[in-house]
């Protein structure tokens, strides 16, 4: 219908009405539409083991170092925590 009226107003009343219905694929009408939802992030804790740096928990998480550190307060000279130190990671 709005296709119509903007068809009237810039061609005038001589616009065909249905016309916009001719522009839809009939292929189309009558399909489901598929919506994809991103996986909703959830928070994995991460128990440290010896000798196990905040690089290689980022790496086997595939995220970024700085965000480990962000997620869990850690400044950027933290290199290591003790074994069984939690990490909280996405």
């Amino acid at each position: 219908m709005l296709a119509w009226l903007v068809a009237m107003l810039v061609d005038g009343a001589q616009a065909d009405p249905d016309a916009w219905r001719r522009s839809v694929d009939p292929a189309q009408c009558g399909s489901a539409a598929v919506v994809e939802y991103p996986e909703r992030q959830r928070w994995v804790r991460h128990r440290m083991v010896p000798r196990e740096t905040i690089a290689e928990v980022a790496a086997r998480y595939a995220v970024r170092e700085v965000d480990v550190r962000t997620w869990n307060g850690l400044s950027t000279q933290t290199q290591t925590l003790r074994a069984g130190a939690q990490l909280q990671v996405k």
